[in-house]
């Protein structure tokens, strides 16, 4: 059985499940362009959607970048697409990250692995509320290790001393960021007050979560240094599972 024909509303489709993934202050800084004559999907960085304060380096733009190229092999599996990746293909042109060819191919040989992630791609979102402190179970702590493995990457838990370092990392990171005007004022263009406008990009107010009633949370506060009406205070988790 091949796959339906590439028309546009698949191409939708594939674009919109790559749009979902994650991306720092959800800047969403991609961009794709379609050729039909090779079939081939290009994707772009969108170097304005780039945050010189925050991210000078722009590491984050391209790990944002990176998983929405997952999302879009996740997707293509999903409808029964072979796609052959090509990164980096012009050196020269540093914000075209990825050359995707995709073509018909028979429904068995799907990525069954991929396919299976395809439900996560509308459910994934970020939650910036406590977490439970029960301990991970080792058996999905080894999961996580293979799945990164199989993309090439290590994926490893903090042992507790490395644990308190980051944790006193994170702590000096987001003091110094809420004494940097600049910082302040970029992380507040990506924030975005729900009664006034739609939230399109950026962090929506309804997803700030509350603050943490001990203040060492380490989770990046978009309030900021402004003081939100009625938003909770309550204890957040004392020895986050950080990997």
């Amino acid at each position: 059985m091949l796959a339906q024909t590439l028309d546009d509303t698949m191409l939708v489709d594939l674009v919109s499940d790559a749009t979902a993934a994650p991306s720092m202050h959800n800047a969403q800084p991609w961009h794709f362009d379609y050729k039909r004559s090779s079939r081939t999907l290009a994707l772009r960085a969108d170097f304005d959607r780039a945050m010189p304060e925050a991210d000078p380096s722009t590491r984050a733009l391209h790990v944002g970048c990176g998983a929405a190229l997952l999302n879009l092999r996740v997707s293509a599996a999903q409808h029964g697409l072979s796609m052959v990746t090509t990164l980096l293909p012009t050196p020269s042109d540093q914000a075209l990250l990825a050359s995707n060819q995709l073509s018909d191919s028979p429904q068995e040989s799907r990525d069954a692995v991929l396919v299976g992630l395809h439900r996560a791609i509308r459910d994934r979102h970020t939650s910036r509320y406590p977490f439970d402190a029960r301990a991970i179970p080792e058996d999905i702590r080894l999961l996580f290790a293979d799945a990164a493995r199989a993309e090439g990457a290590d994926f490893s838990f903090l042992t507790p001393t490395h644990l308190e370092t980051v944790l006193e990392l994170i702590r000096d990171a987001e003091g110094y960021d809420r004494g940097d005007p600049a910082r302040e004022a970029e992380q507040h263009h990506w924030t975005r007050d729900t009664q006034a406008e739609a939230p399109v990009d950026g962090v929506p107010d309804y997803s700030f979560g509350p603050r943490d009633a001990s203040g060492r949370a380490t989770t990046r506060d978009f309030a900021g240094t402004a003081v939100l009406a009625g938003r909770a205070r309550v204890p957040f988790e004392s020895r986050p599972q950080l990997a």
